[in-house]
C-alpha cells in the first residue's frame, strides 16, 4: 500500500500527473459522495412514504381540484356559475374513481361500487328536483361532466380535477381536496349555505403551499418572510365592502369540520393572519408542516 501511494500515474486522456496517495483520496472522496447521495435518496423517499402514509390515516382520500379553471369559469360566466355552484361541483367530485367516473351505493371498504346515475343525483345533492334539474344541465353546458348515451355513466371533466399523480405542470394552481371533508361539509350545511361555503374556493389561489396560511407570497416557505391576508384583503378578493370585513370574517371562522374550525383566525398585539383547516384543502407535501397544521386544528379551544 505504500509503494502504491508513492507511484506516479498519468491520465492518459487529460496528462494529469497524480500520486498514488492522491489517487486513494480521489477514489475514497467519490465512493463517500456516492454513499451520501444514496442516503438522501433514501431519506427522501421514507419521508415520501411517511407523507403519503399520513395523509391516508389522518386525512383520507383526496383529489386534485385544478382551481385556476374553476376560478375562470366563475369569471367568464358570471352569475350563472357563483360560490354556490362551485361548492356542489366541488362536492360531487368526492364521488369520483380514479377513471374520473362518478359511482354511489354500494359500499366495499368504504368505497362506493356502482357507477352513479343520473337519477341519484337528486339523493346525493340533497336538493330539490327542480334545482338538481338546473346543477345536472349547468354541468353539461359547461362541459364539467359528460354522459355516456349508452351506459348513463357520468365522468368529470379532467380539466377540473382528477385523482392519481399530479403533472409538475399544475402544480401551482392545484390543491388536494379531501373526500371525506368537504361531504361532512356539504351534510351538515343547507342549500342557502353553500354560496358561503363555496367562498372558500375563491380563496384558495391565496393558500400557502406549506403553511395553510392565507397570504400574497404562496410558495414561501420561511414563516418570518410570508406576507398574510388581512380581512380586508380577504374581502377584496371575494368582492365583498370592506365596510362588512368583521361580519365576513365571523361567518367564515364560524365554519367548522368535525367539530373544528375551517379557517382560524391568528391573533396577537394587532397583527392576525388566517390559515385552513388541512383535512379540507392542503397544498404542500412537507410531512413536518402537515402534522403540525392537523394538531393545531385539533385543539380544543375552550372559552
Amino acid at each position: 500500500m505504500n509503494n502504491f501511494r508513492k507511484e506516479i500515474f498519468i491520465n492518459k486522456d487529460t496528462g494529469q500527473v497524480l500520486s498514488g496517495k492522491e489517487l486513494e483520496i480521489q477514489y475514497l472522496k467519490s465512493k463517500n459522495e456516492a454513499l451520501d447521495r444514496k442516503q438522501k435518496g433514501l431519506d427522501k423517499r421514507k419521508k415520501k412514504e411517511a407523507f403519503e402514509e399520513c395523509i391516508s390515516t389522518r386525512l383520507g382520500a383526496f383529489n386534485f381540484t385544478h382551481y385556476s379553471e374553476t376560478l375562470k369559469l366563475m369569471e367568464t360566466e358570471g352569475a350563472e356559475v357563483d360560490s354556490a355552484f362551485i361548492f356542489r361541483f366541488i362536492y360531487l367530485t368526492t364521488f369520483m374513481d380514479f377513471d374520473n367516473v362518478l359511482r354511489y351505493g354500494a359500499k366495499f371498504r368504504g368505497k362506493d361500487k356502482l357507477i352513479m346515475e343520473v337519477k341519484d343525483l337528486g339523493e346525493v345533492m340533497g336538493l330539490s328536483r327542480n334545482h338538481v334539474t338546473k346543477f345536472k344541465q349547468k354541468l353539461i353546458d359547461l362541459k364539467l361532466i359528460s354522459i355516456d348515451d349508452e351506459t348513463g355513466t357520468m365522468t368529470v371533466n379532467t380539466k377540473y380535477c382528477h385523482k392519481g399523480k399530479l403533472k409538475n405542470s399544475l402544480k401551482g394552481s392545484s390543491i388536494r381536496v379531501f373526500e371525506e371533508g368537504v361531504k361532512e361539509l356539504y351534510r351538515a350545511s343547507n342549500s342557502k349555505e353553500h354560496k358561503k361555503l363555496g367562498l372558500f374556493i375563491q380563496l384558495l389561489p391565496y393558500l400557502n403551499v406549506q403553511h395553510n396560511v392565507l397570504c400574497n407570497n404562496t410558495e414561501e416557505t420561511n414563516p418570518a418572510e410570508i406576507k398574510p391576508l388581512t380581512i380586508q384583503d380577504i374581502c377584496r378578493v371575494l368582492g365583498y365592502n370592506v365596510k362588512n370585513a368583521r361580519r365576513i370574517e365571523k361567518d367564515l371562522i364560524s365554519i367548522t369540520v368535525g367539530g373544528k374550525p375551517l379557517m382560524m383566525l391568528h391573533w396577537h398585539n394587532f397583527a392576525y393572519m388566517y390559515s385552513i383547516n388541512p383535512r379540507i384543502f392542503y397544498k404542500g407535501n412537507d410531512i413536518e408542516s402537515l402534522q403540525s397544521l392537523i394538531n393545531l386544528f385539533d385543539i380544543r379551544v375552550r372559552g
